[in-house]
């Protein structure tokens, strides 16, 4: 039988498998901004935050720069859109040129952003594998 075991103690919960090893360590918690301690000590927290925020200024850009195209104003320079891309922002800005239907036209855009976005997604799965694969 492959029972686990779960150890309470304070605040924290082991979960044990049946020869006694630690599988994981859960934190219990109150209300009073102990959680909140608790997930800006993982590294996947500021990951995600920054994936997240990346994003969202990507996808900004794209719709300030359809704006500033309506108005006949000054506008953002395509090398931008590109270097946001490359930093981990492509899914923000294809969302932005798909939505806002932006740069949907330039042959640069239309290739070149899909393929960034999954160079990203190349290297979050290289970096998963290499930060999370127990080695041995």
């Amino acid at each position: 039988m492959n029972e686990k075991k779960i150890l309470i103690y304070s605040k924290k919960c082991w979960l044990l498998n049946p020869e006694g090893e630690i599988l994981t360590v859960l934190y219990i918690t109150n209300a009073e901004g102990d959680v909140k301690m608790q997930l800006l000590k993982h590294k996947e927290f500021y990951f995600i935050l920054y994936i997240l925020i990346i994003n969202l200024f990507g996808f900004s850009i794209m719709l300030i720069d359809k704006y500033k195209a309506k108005k006949n104003k000054w506008r953002i320079k395509e090398q931008n859109f590109f270097i946001t891309a490359a930093i981990g922002g492509a899914i923000g800005v294809l969302l932005g040129m798909t939505m806002v239907r932006h740069k949907t036209q330039h042959k640069s855009f239309y290739i070149g952003i899909p393929m960034l976005y999954l160079l990203n997604k190349i290297i979050i799965c290289i970096l998963i594998y290499f930060i999370y694969l127990p080695r041995g």
